[in-house]
């Protein structure tokens, strides 16, 4: 059941990713067939290797939390143009190099690399490494966190992409977008409570006319 999700949740990937080529059922096929390269059998044929394998995610997944985090607070500085999320070809701000932003595998690749004998050593304890390497895995989290946060936002600075730079720095800033909304938000409770007063003082004349209404019968 897991190989089979796991199946299906990279074929959702990969059709996302060449939509034009690959379907959903093309890409769940590739990635069996990929998947036997990496000898799966071996990673679930016991208990406590199933186990070192599932943990051993931290050690990939921290630093994508890092590039997400990086990308989102200090690159885009807390904003996204949805509009060019969708637009594939050089116009959009989030074209990068031919379309790929080669800063995020970089930042990636260097933030897993430190957890990687760590890892290895967890999956099969026959291989020997420097105790240092253990230690490292044991807060792979933060690690790969903390590089990948770093390295991103290094090479954007060193690398930066002219578009996003020059898009994120006509846009208002976040205590600007703030008070933006908080005046549109007190109009919007303004507007309501004087059609709340109106709607009492219509009701009170109703109920005046009704009054009167009864007191004439």
């Amino acid at each position: 059941m897991i190989k089979g999700s796991f199946s299906l949740l990279l074929g959702f990937d990969l059709a996302a990713t060449f939509p034009k080529y690959i379907n959903i059922r093309r890409g769940g096929y590739i990635t069996v067939f990929i998947s036997i390269a990496c000898n799966p059998w071996k990673l679930v044929n016991s208990p406590t290797v199933f186990l070192s394998v599932m943990g051993g995610f931290m050690a990939f997944l921290g630093p994508m939390i890092g590039l997400m985090i990086a990308s989102f607070t200090v690159i885009h500085r807390f904003r996204l143009k949805v509009d060019d999320l969708y637009i594939g070809n050089p116009s959009g701000i989030y074209w990068f190099s031919y379309g790929f932003n080669w800063r995020a595998p970089v930042a990636w690749a260097l933030g897993t690399f430190s957890s990687l004998p760590g890892f290895v050593v967890n999956v099969n304890p026959q291989v020997e490494v420097a105790a240092g390497w253990s230690h490292v895995y044991s807060i792979c989290f933060i690690t790969g966190v903390g590089i990948s946060f770093v390295v991103f936002i290094l090479l954007h600075y060193l690398f930066p992409a002219p578009s996003l730079q020059a898009w994120v720095a006509s846009q208002p800033s976040v205590r600007e977008t703030m008070r933006f909304y908080s005046e549109m938000n007190d109009l919007k409770v303004i507007h309501e409570e004087a059609n709340d007063k109106e709607f009492v003082s219509l009701s009170a004349e109703d109920k005046d006319l009704s009054d009167k209404s009864l007191s004439c019968i």
